[in-house]
Order: C-alpha cells, then structure tokens, then sequence
C-alpha cells in the first residue's frame, strides 16, 4: 500500500544540563580512578580514562542537533543517512504516553554490522500510525533498547 510519508524533526537526544555537583563528581571519579592506575603502573589505562573525561565533558555541554526523519515507501530517512527496508530485519515500537520520564522510539534492528540497533525519537508523532506503516513493510519484533542506551539515558546523554 502506498502511503504519504511521515516527515518530522526531533532533537537528536533529550538534553539535561549537567549542574555543577555532576562535574565535581566525574572530575572525582576520574582522578582517582587515574591515580589507582599510575599506582598498579597501568599508566596507559590512567591516560585513557584522563582522555575520556575531557571527551565527556564536551559531549556534555554540546547542544543536540535538530535531525530531520522520514519514513517512506522506500525506507527510512534519518538526517542524511538513508536505511531502505531491504536492509532492515524487524522494528519495534515503544510507546511511552503513560510514563513521563521517558520518550517514545522506533527501535529498528538493522542488517548492518556497524548499525545493528537504531533508536528513532517519535515523541512528536501517534506511536499507532507509526506502527501500522512500518507493518506495511517490516515484520514487528519485541525488542529493548540496547544497555549502552540505556546507561547513556541515565545519565542524561
């Protein structure tokens, strides 16, 4: 069946400024997880977790960009990255209207090796219209989020 396409834009991740207790926490975390590293004379390991904080602190001051997603006939549009349905094995939907603290998503299990789980924010859109287009096309599979989304979530990335 050919239908019109669902075109929406959404905030790439939910952002959650970080107050000043957080810092303070991470930097504590870090130092002396880095200072037991240099002490067991893992200095390589010491570095890396130094490396990741400054990393972590620019991931977390960075605003989200606005991402442009569309689903059509032919696949799905996430920004410019296009996933046609031959390259998707299942979907699922998880609809969250009924719990405040957390966000509906279309969770697609790609066929890719380097993508194998890809969460779309649908916030915006009737998780139910959603669901019956991409049964048009994909078969429906129960799936959770991945942990790493989960731990990112969280913590608020």
């Amino acid at each position: 069946m050919i239908r019109q396409p669902i075109i929406w834009e959404e905030k790439e991740y939910p952002h959650s400024p970080k107050s000043s207790d957080w810092y303070w926490a991470v930097v504590i975390v870090v130092v002396c997880l880095s200072i037991l590293c240099f002490i067991f004379d893992n200095i390589l390991l010491g570095v890396i977790f130094i490396v990741g904080f400054f990393a972590l602190i620019v991931l977390s001051t960075k605003e989200p960009r606005t991402i442009r997603f569309e689903i059509n006939n032919n696949g799905i549009l996430v920004g410019q990255d296009f996933f046609p349905y031959s390259s998707i094995a299942s979907f699922c939907v998880h609809d969250k209207t009924h719990k405040e603290d957390e966000s509906s998503k279309l969770l697609i299990e790609s066929k890719r090796i380097f993508a194998p789980l890809l969460s779309i924010p649908i916030d915006k859109l009737n998780a139910q219209i959603v669901r019956d287009f991409m049964l048009d096309h994909v078969p429906e599979k129960e799936r959770e989020e991945s942990f790493t989304e989960k731990f990112f979530d969280l913590f608020g990335f």
